[in-house]
């Protein structure tokens, strides 16, 4: 089993196409979210190998808000790691987390739970370094996160959720505030997709706030176009504009043109939820143009179905 590239939360995702009018066409407007959702997924390089040199690409959500320095904290915390052990099998772990292998999480949360049994003491080869826990923690969110969004493309909520949780609390124990950020995001998409829209606004709402508290553009982006989706599916179409048009405002100011890829396709589908059918033509065709300058053959299609629809 492999991990799946994303969309990085985060990792946080400007994903929803919901029709407001008709059971018939909510029904529709869910199927779109869901291929979007996976296609945007995809399309970011959030959860993959921990690279060894930055991307040059920019990440889009789930966790697009992953970014560089995390994956390099990654990379860091596994070689040190793999230089403080002199256990072969939690050597072995760590490189198959390093390469993006699900397999290995169940081997380095028992070596985790080892040291802390241990109580930080050296009691021989088979467990971790006093000073290795932060590490630990490190890869173990990297390794949670990766691992839930695998299960949450295979449909499994649940499990996606727990996964995510953990990933949470050992950002929190980190005082990781970028990573609670992208955690929390990655919830909200997971209550978004559960239909529970309540607490898909608080996860986003929290998201929100920590990255205009770290002052990271992207991430206010990405939550500003997420809670936009919550009140599209609350039938609440002018906020969902506003939330919209915000985040697409920011990432045109950052030339993220894959976050703008993403807005233009949220408010076609507002549009078309209002039937206004000139407000949604002249958002498909900006859609259509930048998903052929990004090469994204699938959106393409999306925006000429639906141009094709209206006339």
């Amino acid at each position: 089993m492999v991990f799946i590239s994303l969309g990085i939360v985060a990792i946080g995702i400007a994903l929803v196409y919901i029709g407001i009018r008709s059971s018939h066409r909510g029904g529709a407007a869910r199927r779109n979210h869901r291929s979007n959702l996976i296609a945007t997924r995809r399309a970011s390089e959030e959860y993959t190998k921990t690279p060894e040199t930055p991307s040059d690409g920019r990440r889009n959500d789930p966790a697009e808000q992953n970014g560089e320095q995390p994956q390099k904290a990654v990379s860091k915390a596994i070689k040190d790691l793999q230089n403080e052990t002199k256990n072969a099998a939690f050597i072995d772990a760590l490189t198959a987390i390093g390469e993006g292998r699900t397999g290995a999480i169940d081997e380095l949360e028992r070596q985790f739970e080892e040291h802390r049994a241990a109580k930080g003491e050296t009691t021989g080869p088979d467990t971790l370094q006093p000073g290795s826990e932060r590490a630990t923690k490190t890869v173990l969110a990297y390794a949670y996160s990766n691992f839930a969004l695998h299960c949450q493309t295979q449909d499994d909520l649940d499990k996606a959720e727990d996964l995510y949780r953990k990933a949470l609390a050992l950002n929190e124990e980190l005082d990781d505030k970028e990573g609670m950020a992208r955690q929390l995001g990655n919830l909200g998409t997971v209550y978004l997709e559960q239909h529970a829209l309540d607490l898909a606004e608080e996860m986003y709402g929290k998201s929100l706030a920590l990255y205009e508290e770290l002052d990271r553009q992207d991430g206010i982006a990405s939550q500003l176009g997420n809670l936009g989706s919550v009140y599209l599916l609350r039938g609440n179409l002018d906020k969902a504009e506003d939330m919209y048009r915000r985040s697409l405002a920011l990432d045109e100011k950052l030339d993220r043109k894959r976050g703008m890829a993403n807005q233009y396709r949220n408010l076609a589908n507002l549009f078309d939820a209002r039937d206004d059918l000139d407000g949604a033509e002249e958002i498909h065709r900006k859609g259509l143009a930048l998903n052929e300058e990004l090469g994204d053959t699938e959106n393409m299609a999306v925006h000429s179905g639906s141009l094709a629809g209206i006339f």
